[in-house]
């Protein structure tokens, strides 16, 4: 299984970064992404844990995570 990239926009300089990463949550000041734990694990199984890969805040980004192919 093949894990995602995400492209996130920063506002202070306007630069783009490229995340590998299967998913984000955004709690308003924080978006994480993470990857899960075991590689393709099923998100609603118990077992399977979600490791942060990369962390920023909301308010340097300017708009949410953008999934690329």
């Amino acid at each position: 299984m093949t894990v995602a990239k995400f492209r996130l926009d920063f506002v202070d300089d306007g630069s783009t970064l490229i995340v590998e990463a299967d998913d984000f949550d955004d709690d308003g000041d924080e978006i994480s992404l993470y990857v899960y734990v075991p590689p393709g694990g099923d998100p609603v199984d118990p077992s399977t844990r979600k490791e942060v890969v990369a962390a920023f805040s909301r308010s340097s980004l300017a708009g949410p995570p953008q999934a690329v192919e």
